[in-house]
């Protein structure tokens, strides 16, 4: 009986209750793990859209720098200021660096860009506060009766002195070239050589050939003896030269070209280049000249005119340290003679030019 009881009390409902209620697993997660995480994967999903949300802001804010870098360099290469920075900048890394060969590379550069410099400077100086080579001796019209002193040395008293520099010696050796116009209209009273130009002592302003000696040049004009009427005339042009007591060369030598007329302008232009001397007539060459000697420059007065010469008038004189080449010559002899008087404001009226008919013989 007690132990029917026992059994039933076992297999009744309330042993039933608390054997359900001890079966139930104690490992499962409860309701608070179940919240727990979901609130970690809610702090972690906030965390990585956060971190990815600092990355895009990293992203636009680098890629705004670098526009802004872009569009900087951009302005600084479009400045003058900022690519000399940056030659500078690149000089001094050049000028930094250890090699030996880039050193002596800078250094010879530097010594080159010296020398250019120093030249450079020499050049406008001497513009400047350096007499010129070519020189205008006479800018207007004088009467060819008249004698015109050019001083070859100035001084405070003497602004009106035009310096003639010695030429430099040019590839073919010593160079000049001296120009002048000049107008005949009476020879009849000519008994001797009548200056229109000489580059020398007074004595070489006379009229006998032994006194031409010292001219480098002169330009002179006598009668043509083989004109009747006093229409033509002589032109002599005479260059002083070294005597070379090996050579036994005379100490003057002398171009002659005949039948100059007269009441024409003619432009007379003398060219030297080493021993050749050429004489050209309106533009043209009308005869040339080997020296026996080298011409003997000198550093005299230039004497325009003469007292006792022929009548007429003398313009535009000029000298030039190096030999004219054609078109040179030319050019001066198409710009035509200055017609107004020295010291006047008067101009002459005679405008005949020598005809072209001249260079065929037939006036």
């Amino acid at each position: 009986m007690s132990n029917f009881l026992k059994n039933k009390n076992k297999n009744g409902p309330l042993n039933k209750m608390t054997n359900a209620r001890n079966a139930r697993p104690t490992n499962g997660p409860t309701l608070s793990d179940k919240v727990s995480n979901i609130a970690g994967q809610a702090a972690k999903t906030a965390t990585d859209l956060g971190g990815k949300i600092s990355e895009v802001a990293g992203d636009v804010k680098k890629n705004i720098q670098n526009k802004v870098s872009e569009t900087s360099e951009k302005v600084k290469g479009s400045s003058t200021g900022q690519n000399a920075t940056k030659v500078i900048g690149q000089v001094q890394q050049f000028m930094e660096a250890n090699s030996a060969i880039s050193k002596f590379v800078a250094v010879v550069l530097s010594i080159l860009l010296f020398y250019l410099l120093f030249n450079v400077g020499t050049y406008f100086l001497s513009q400047f506060f350096m007499p010129t080579k070519n020189a205008k001796v006479l800018d207007g019209l004088i009467p060819s009766d008249s004698e015109k002193i050019v001083s070859a040395k100035p001084s405070y008293t003497n602004k009106d002195a035009v310096p003639i520099l010695r030429s430099v010696n040019q590839d073919q050796g010593l160079e000049f070239t001296w120009d002048v116009w000049f107008f005949i209209s009476d020879i009849s009273t000519l008994s001797n050589q009548s200056c229109i130009f000489s580059k020398g002592t007074a004595n070489g302003n006379r009229s006998a050939d032994a006194k031409l000696i010292g001219v480098c040049p002169g330009v002179y004009i006598s009668k043509d003896m083989n004109s009747s009427n006093n229409s033509q005339a002589v032109l002599t042009v005479a260059v002083s030269t070294r005597v070379d007591p090996k050579l036994s060369n005379p100490p003057v030598e002398l171009i002659k070209i005949p039948t100059i007329p007269v009441n024409k302008w003619v432009h007379c232009a003398v060219r030297v280049q080493n021993v050749s001397v050429d004489v050209y007539i309106n533009g043209i060459m009308s005869q040339r000249k080997n020296l026996q000697g080298l011409p003997d420059q000198n550093y005299q007065d230039t004497y325009i005119g003469d007292k006792f010469g022929f009548k007429g008038y003398i313009s535009s004189l000029n000298y030039y340290a190096y030999a004219l080449d054609y078109d040179g010559i030319q050019s001066d002899y198409v710009k035509g003679p200055n017609m107004k008087l020295v010291g006047q404001d008067n101009k002459v009226n005679y405008k005949d030019y020598l005809a072209m008919n001249w260079y065929y013989k037939t006036i």
